[in-house]
């Protein structure tokens, strides 16, 4: 190419800037919006603890280092104009390395297939150089070579290199919701903590634990509980088998915000919240109780939920209770089943502990239920009218 022609020189600069604003907003979006929390919890475990990582420090300071490594290649190698963005593979490969982080390599840590991919990939990208500067000798690019057929082959390039670094990791969704609802959880954001992953069906224990955690901590687990898909009965709150030490939000902080640690005595979640409340009310936190009512609803104990709201909350129930919880008080009720007493209803009429709106969502399940004779049917429809109740969730 003729450098003195300024046509090319201003083609040139032109590939070079779009080709690093590109590299630059894909490697810091890609860094902060989808990796950052596993690398978070990667520098948390690696480090023991003792090192903290920030998601957009990190992804602005490694973006800069990649960058550098670009620079200092196209530097020393002069890629053609065609070709340029070859210069940026290196450092593609690198944010790959870097970013391919999953539950396995964070508890033992491994480059794996990475000990021999890279050396591969190398030794191609040599030859791939050399083949990219042969050809540029065998044209004389000025009178053949027109703007766009300098331009295209770099933007291919980027964006195969862009969809090949972002297909690599292997963690799913769920592993991703558990990272970040524990980031904002450490941050004491609550309410963010609680919705990361809302729409999404599939969830893990884990998740649930943290979900259920942040509930508890802006004092809702009780009206909350069935929002979520609760699959792990009272493990879903809290299983004391779980040793989760290298995560940043670990049983032992749930034991510290309950009152007290599970002894190895102790032989399943459910005998460990009923000793935290059976302590006497001068020891017990209220978050305890909290934990030990929704855990006997979760496993569906309903003889032992109604002994324990009179231990939990007295003899005199003188305001609404949690949703969750009168939804459980009105199961085998079957004055509320009837259209005209349900119909009479003021909110004068009903214990203190009731809402009349409660109420009358129990009539509506039970009047749709019995509706519906197909199994399959009954629990499809239900399940998107009730699918948040606890009726739903006992009777399937």
């Amino acid at each position: 190419m003729n450098y003195n022609n300024p046509k090319p020189q201003r083609t040139a600069g032109i590939i070079k800037m779009t080709c690093g604003f590109l590299f630059v907003m894909f490697s810091f979006c890609y860094l902060y919006f989808l990796r950052g929390d596993v690398l978070a919890e990667a520098q948390h475990s690696y480090s023991n603890g003792l090192t903290s990582y920030s998601i957009f420090v990190g992804a602005l300071l490694i973006t800069i280092v990649l960058q550098l490594v670009q620079w200092l290649l196209a530097l020393f190698v002069r890629f053609g104009s065609r070709w340029y963005a070859l210069s940026y593979l290196p450092s593609f490969l690198m944010l790959a390395m870097l970013t391919d982080v999953n539950e396995d390599v964070i508890d033992r840590f491994s480059l794996g297939p990475w000990l021999w991919v890279c050396p591969i990939v190398l030794v191609l990208y040599v030859f791939a150089v050399l083949c990219a500067k042969r050809l540029d000798t065998l044209f004389d690019r000025d009178s053949v070579y027109s703007i766009f057929n300098l331009m295209w082959p770099n933007y291919v390039l980027m964006l195969v290199f862009t969809l090949v670094t972002g297909s690599i990791p292997d963690t799913t969704d769920v592993y991703n919701y558990e990272l970040k609802t524990e980031r904002l959880i450490s941050e004491k954001r609550w309410k963010e903590a609680a919705e990361v992953g809302r729409l999404s069906y599939p969830t893990s224990e884990r998740l649930t634990q943290l979900r259920m955690y942040a509930l508890s901590r802006m004092d809702s687990l009780g009206d909350c509980l069935f929002d979520y898909p609760q699959r792990y009965g009272v493990n879903g709150l809290l299983n004391i088998k779980t040793t989760d030490t290298t995560n940043r939000v670990s049983t032992s902080d749930i034991y510290s915000y309950l009152g007290a640690h599970a002894g190895p005595s102790i032989a399943s979640t459910d005998r460990f919240l009923q000793l935290l409340v059976e302590r006497g009310d001068s020891m017990a936190r209220p978050q305890a109780y909290q934990y030990y009512l929704c855990g006997l609803l979760l496993d569906k104990k309903l003889d032992a939920f109604r002994a324990g709201i009179s231990k939990c909350y007295g003899d005199t129930l003188a305001a609404p209770l949690p949703r969750a919880y009168q939804e459980a008080l009105l199961v085998g009720n079957e004055e509320y089943k009837n259209d005209s007493v349900v119909a009479s209803l003021s909110a004068d009429s009903i214990p203190q502990y009731l809402c009349l709106e409660t109420i009358q969502r129990y009539h509506d399940y039970y009047e749709m239920k019995d509706s519906l004779k197909n199994k399959r049917e009954r629990i499809n429809l239900t399940r998107r009218a009730f699918g948040k109740t606890f009726w739903w969730y006992l009777d399937n």
